[in-house]
């Protein structure tokens, strides 16, 4: 089934960026809708509040949201004006510590050619970097003419020099790269704090990380340097959220603490990491949710569930989709074709070919189509 949604509504909250810094969300959010072939944006209780003018929008970040218009891209305020406009450029990223991805690609180009501009529309970064991340702590992974990535200051000066496979972004210090197809961790001077040795690593925990070596068939956990703390022994383990991990033994799914001990006994088909203070797990092809303590909150009774966002999941039964409570009471009945999580007080769905936005009471807050 088709989970990700048409076009810009894939994330369609305005001033969110998973995977980056924690920002502030915005006091008065934006969200995207279409009307005909144009594109616009309402505000959380449904009303126009940026008429459907444009080809195609993006998501507001730093208080403005690119659009694409007749003449090419260009950057609108919150009021819909145009603040900076940009003919050349057939691709335009979104604001993220003061600068914006610009740049072009041809049609038989599979990498861009990208640069940046900061608010007033100046190029302030020249357009000599075949693809680019968002800025995250001052620092952006781009990626050279060689095909390696490194990481650029906001003057477009190399600061860890191209070397790696693959970035990721800079939080709290240190960012994922990998080299020789190997995964590790480096600080902002391009040192490694762990080595590159890892065929997989896992979302550390306050002190481990699930990790898998090179050739290794069995997972262990390591703390920050990379020295391995519990001795690989899993089939398989995932990402450490509320002090647990979900880790699996001979076809069962249970989870383990820090010092790897099971604290919920492997007993689940498929298992998945803690969201709100709920893991999903799947007992008898039937979806459910347990606690921290591995208490059912949720009994297996759903052909498949997704992760809490403001305090509802999507669940299915049969072929339509729906939203439980942290109790697993049904807040909204399955009747949609496909679903999105909670965002910002609002969710996407689908009703047959059309996808619209509703509130937490399962009301339909626009009934324009969403895109």
């Amino acid at each position: 089934m088709k989970r990700v949604v048409l076009g810009l509504v894939g994330i369609f909250l305005v001033g969110l960026h998973v995977g980056t810094a924690q920002e502030k969300l915005p006091d008065k959010p934006r969200y995207p809708i279409g009307r005909g072939d144009k594109m616009g944006f309402m505000d959380r209780s449904g009303k126009i509040v940026i008429p459907a003018k444009f080809h195609r929008v993006g998501d507001f970040y730093e208080g403005v949201a690119s659009v694409d218009m007749k003449r090419g891209k260009a950057f609108i305020d919150e009021t819909g004006r145009v603040v900076i406009r940009l003919p050349e450029y057939n691709r335009v990223g979104r604001f993220y510590e003061g600068l914006a991805e610009v740049g072009y690609q041809r049609s038989d180009e599979i990498d861009p050619h990208v640069g940046f501009i900061d608010h007033s529309g100046k190029l302030v970064i020249p357009v000599v970097f075949r693809s680019a991340y968002d800025f995250s702590e001052g620092l952006c992974a781009v990626k050279d003419e060689s095909g390696r990535w490194g990481f650029i200051d906001k003057t477009g000066a190399w600061i860890i020099k191209p070397q790696f496979d693959a970035p990721a972004i800079f939080g709290n210090g240190i960012s994922r790269v990998e080299l020789n197809h190997l995964t590790g961790i480096i600080n902002k001077q391009g040192e490694f704090v762990l080595p590159s040795k890892f065929e997989r690593l896992g979302r550390f925990g306050s002190k481990v990380a699930c990790a898998l070596t090179e050739g290794s068939r069995k997972w262990g956990l390591v703390d920050h340097a990379g020295n391995f703390v519990v001795v690989p022994q899993f089939d398989n383990c995932g990402d450490f959220r509320d002090g647990l991990a979900p880790a699996e033994i001979d076809d069962k799914w249970g989870f383990i603490n820090e010092t790897g001990n099971f604290l919920i006994r492997p007993q689940f088909d498929v298992a998945y990491g803690f969201d709100e203070g709920l893991a999903r797990v799947e007992v008898g092809e039937k979806w459910g949710f347990i606690d921290t303590a591995g208490q059912m909150i949720v009994r297996p009774q759903f052909d498949e569930v997704k992760s809490f966002y403001e305090g509802l999941a999507e669940v299915q039964i049969g072929k339509k989709w729906g939203y439980i409570n942290a109790k697993g009471q049904l807040e909204i009945p399955p009747q949609f074709d496909d679903s999105t999580s909670f965002q910002m007080g609002l969710a996407v769905v689908q009703i047959g070919r059309k996808w619209v936005y509703i509130d937490h009471q399962g009301h339909v807050v626009q009934t324009e189509r969403v895109e």
